[in-house]
This record gives structure tokens, C-alpha cells and sequence, in this order.
């Protein structure tokens, strides 16, 4: 995938909907980036709308598949962690996800488990890496 493919999908995965302008990136002519968006388009990851362009059903499945940090696909089983945190008077910990596919949605942290990890290893990076807690979990 070119890499203005991939910038276009990273500021997708952070974003419900996005205008043009805000896709674009600085120094980057409009009908090169045009193009690449095209073909995203064109591939259903990416569709336009009136307000301008959201990830279509099969970019949210692809974004799904990828390492949020390299932004290519990874092997990965199927094994998700969901945590479940309380407190010492029984609130539990709600997370607000802050990437596509469930931005903005509330609820607990989950994540999926990564090839080679256990599923306490996976929670400890969960943990971590969505609530900022690095004390292990019991």
C-alpha cells in the first residue's frame, strides 16, 4: 500500500468523518493525494460522504487487522482480553476507545491478544496501554 494510502487510513482511525482539506497532508500536491484516495475508494476502504470521508465497512475490518503503531497487518488469533477493573468500593473502569472501529464508544478495555502472548500478557498491555496502568494486575 503507498504510504499516502496509510496516512490517509491513520488519520481515518482516529477520526469518525474528516473534510479533504484535513486528510491532506502539508506539501503534498492535490491531485497526487487525490489519486490515492481514489483508490481507497475505489478498494471500499474509504467512502465519501456530504461532510467528506469516513472509512467504509471494509476499511473498518482492515484497520482491525493492523499494528496501530506500524500500521501493517500482523497475524494475530482471534483471543481478545476485556479487563474488568473496580475500585475499592466496586465502580468499575470504563475507557472511552479512541480509534476506529468503536471511536468514541464507552466501555471496558478489551484488546486482542497478540501472536506469543499469553492472555495475562495481553491484559498487562492492555492495561497499560489504554489506562496507563503498569502495576501488574491480579
Amino acid at each position: 500500500m503507498h504510504y499516502l494510502q496509510k496516512k490517509i487510513l491513520d488519520k481515518l482511525i482516529y477520526a469518525k468523518e474528516l473534510p479533504f482539506s484535513k486528510l491532506r497532508p502539508a506539501g503534498i500536491e492535490s491531485n497526487h493525494f487525490a489519486y490515492h484516495l481514489k483508490q481507497l475508494i475505489r478498494q471500499k476502504l474509504v467512502e465519501k460522504t456530504p461532510q467528506g470521508y469516513r472509512l467504509g465497512t471494509s476499511g473498518l475490518a482492515y484497520i482491525d487487522r493492523l499494528s496501530m503503531k506500524t500500521l501493517e497487518p500482523r497475524p494475530q488469533p482471534k483471543i481478545i482480553t476485556m479487563l474488568e477493573i473496580t475500585d475499592g468500593q466496586g465502580r468499575t473502569v470504563l475507557y472511552q476507545r479512541r480509534t476506529q472501529p468503536y471511536l468514541g464508544l464507552i466501555g471496558r478495555p478489551t484488546g486482542k491478544v497478540h501472536l506469543g502472548e499469553t492472555i495475562s500478557q495481553a491484559a498487562q498491555r492492555e492495561a497499560a496501554e489504554k489506562l496507563g496502568l503498569n502495576q501488574r494486575l491480579g
